[in-house]
């Protein structure tokens, strides 16, 4: 990406004490109206916000200005392809919504919206809570020079707050393997100045890690059931440590 933004550290604990929640409520609102249906409700308002974002700090006036401006700064056909379809569906939309909130606003909203946290937003899928965050960093005790690895990184809220508040020369990477979340984090790493990378991959398909990791974190989907996903050598060894009857249950999947 050759868009860049930076953070500190102490611009991410200003934005992070930001009630965006009625920014949120509004720009649920705005897309419901457009259509948008709500299981792509979390996620499309994370575009809107970054979307209203460029929009409101780039001065750009025109739904072609926004394409134009995409394609000359996200080189990541990953996250310029879905954001491009995002302003051709939802122009109007996108500059409303950049009417409202502060610019500030805006970047908070895409950071540490808690969309999720208020109830499922799709096959049992959550954000990694704050809570949970600070205990696996604090267990981890990631230090100068260390390779951080988040194994299922969702949206990335695990790898936000963890290279911001870690020392800056560690390295940080996350693996998941859904694309919308895969998309969302991208997004939110290039506003944090490109602080860890994320790929798209199945993470029990994979019979290696392409790098060596000092520190590795992961919240799995608890609760969800896999069929046909995982390699019947995998689960034959699972059921060595647990009922073969659990070895397709992501709460178990993770345990070697």
């Amino acid at each position: 990406m050759k868009l860049y933004e930076d953070m500190t550290k102490e611009e991410f604990d200003v934005l992070k004490a930001l009630d965006t929640r009625k920014f949120e409520y509004a720009g649920m609102e705005l897309l419901g109206k457009a259509g948008v249906e709500p299981k792509d409700m979390s996620d499309s308002v994370i575009s809107l916000a970054a979307l209203s974002y460029f929009i409101k700090k780039y001065d750009i006036g025109s739904e072609g200005e926004l394409h134009v401006f995409l394609d000359e700064n996200i080189e990541d056909m990953e996250v310029n392809r879905p954001l491009q379809e995002f302003v051709a569906a939802h122009w109007k939309e996108i500059q409303e919504f950049s009417y409202v909130p502060l610019q500030k606003e805006l970047k908070a909203l895409v950071l540490f919206s808690n969309s999720s946290d208020r109830g499922v937003r799709k096959d049992t899928e959550y954000d990694t809570p704050d809570s949970v965050a600070e205990l696996a960093m604090a267990i981890l005790d990631i230090r100068g020079g260390d390779n951080v690895l988040d194994m299922c990184s969702g949206r990335g809220n695990f790898l936000v707050k963890s290279s911001i508040e870690n020392h800056e020369d560690c390295a940080y990477h996350g693996i998941e393997i859904n694309p919308s979340a895969v998309i969302i984090s991208k997004i939110k790493s290039l506003l944090l100045g490109n602080k860890f990378t994320v790929e798209k991959q199945d993470i029990l398909q994979m019979d290696s890690l392409e790098n060596k990791y000092d520190k590795v974190f992961s919240e799995p989907p608890y609760g969800a059931m896999f069929e046909g996903k995982v390699s019947s050598a995998y689960t034959d060894e699972l059921s060595k440590y647990i009922p073969k009857g659990l070895t397709k249950k992501a709460d178990f999947l993770y345990m070697i």
